[in-house]
């Protein structure tokens, strides 16, 4: 999607009145225990949809992380057994959620790379759609979908859906195929959106909580430790290509068996500026501490990753996949590279650390648009006002 067509889209889907009018019950509910892109905007969509309706939110998934990161957030959380140790409990356990709230509406978030999401999601919807023993009024059945590889699944689900909700305009065009109908709404931001561009001092206090240098150019990368997000290539950017300063890495191997990515970032971790910091519990202060994030991912949707860094003026190095054009817009809030280019990250980093100016004018663009477009109000209202559409009562 271009950037015109990115904003424009926004400005279409951002209702100036939060629904406050809708007074129902409203199931969100997750399948993994990991905190995946999905998992995160799902919990996330959940708060933010609390506070801009009177609706009852109720948030179900299984123990683990993306509970107890529930729990913190102060959601209306149920616990869900893990659905690939036991998926017949996690039917029994999650017809039982239904029928105990009687929601209006249920919003199933798609899993899109977790192993067996195919089950997972025909489950959800066959399981939303029949629980209702007696009932004459069905919730209506809305997936959120982050991705999906699978073209069977993907036609299941527009089957028995009545609402389909897509992050990117690719995934919209691949689910259209079905009965029900398809938008598109992108990612929101999961953290909060500053007032005002970030100080020297306040980026300077970030580094040093999380041991990097202090006075070094820093860039960053957050996400999981795989080929396809673009790890062998950043931190050959640093290893092969001398890139500037600093490079923090936020975030841990999940749901693949391939551990190249991995096993390079060992194999320099501690050298050429490279350091990896692990799953962090506050993404806020990784964000304060960079001059810019890099993504280059050799694909993507809408990634929560760009929406975090703009909520906290950080522009964004990426390769052009997904939404990532529309996010970045024509070099307004980052620079785009090719894909598996190790020496074009370098060069872009020189570029944003030489260039003070031009790197001041993308992070206030960056913020703005934040602000303008990311916001967990604007997200949630843009959901709810398709839902509100679609329910009947």
């Amino acid at each position: 999607m271009k950037s015109t067509e990115f904003g424009e889209h926004c400005k279409t889907m951002n209702p100036d009145k939060p629904l406050k009018a809708f007074k129902g019950s409203i199931v969100i509910v997750t399948t993994t225990e990991q905190p995946g892109g999905g998992e995160i905007a799902a919990l996330n969509l959940a708060a933010a949809i609390g506070k801009i309706s009177s609706a009852k939110v109720i948030f179900a998934c299984p123990s683990g992380k993306v509970h107890d990161l529930a729990l913190k957030k102060g959601l209306n959380t149920v616990e869900l057994p893990c659905w690939k140790k036991n998926p017949i409990k996690w039917v029994y356990k999650f017809r039982q959620i239904l029928r105990a709230q009687e929601p209006e509406i249920v919003l199933a978030e798609s899993p899109g790379a977790v192993r067996g999401s195919f089950l997972a999601r025909t489950l959800q919807v066959v399981t939303n759609r029949f629980s209702y023993c007696g009932k004459t009024e069905k919730p209506l059945l809305m997936f959120h979908a982050h991705g999906s590889r699978n073209l069977l699944t993907t036609l299941l689900m527009g089957a028995l859906a009545d609402v389909i909700v897509t992050v990117s305009s690719k995934l919209r065009r691949r689910y259209r195929h079905g009965r029900c109908p398809v938008f598109m709404v992108p990612n929101g931001s999961t953290i909060p959106i500053i007032s005002d561009l970030n100080s020297q001092d306040i980026r300077k206090r970030a580094r040093r909580e999380l041991g990097l240098p202090e006075k070094e150019f820093t860039a960053g990368f957050a996400g999981r430790l795989s080929p396809a997000k673009g790890i062998i290539s950043l931190v050959q950017a640093w290893t092969n290509h001398e890139a500037p300063g600093t490079l923090a890495i936020a975030g841990e191997r999940l749901f693949t068996a391939d551990t190249s990515a991995e096993e390079i970032l060992m194999k320099f971790k501690g050298s050429h500026g490279i350091h990896h910091l692990g799953q962090l519990e506050s993404m806020e202060n990784f964000y304060d501490a960079l001059d810019v994030l890099i993504l280059p991912s050799l694909d993507e949707q809408c990634p929560l990753t760009v929406t975090e860094a703009f909520s906290r003026g950080v522009p964004v190095i990426a390769t052009p996949v997904g939404e990532i054009p529309g996010l970045i817009g024509s070099n307004l809030r980052g620079i785009l590279i090719p894909r598996s280019n190790a020496l074009k990250i370098a060069m872009a980093c020189r570029q944003i650390r030489d260039q003070e100016q031009a790197a001041l004018g993308m992070a206030r663009e960056s913020l703005n648009f934040a602000r303008q477009h990311l916001s967990g109000k604007v997200w949630a209202t843009r959901i709810m006002t398709i839902a509100k559409s679609f329910h009947k009562k």
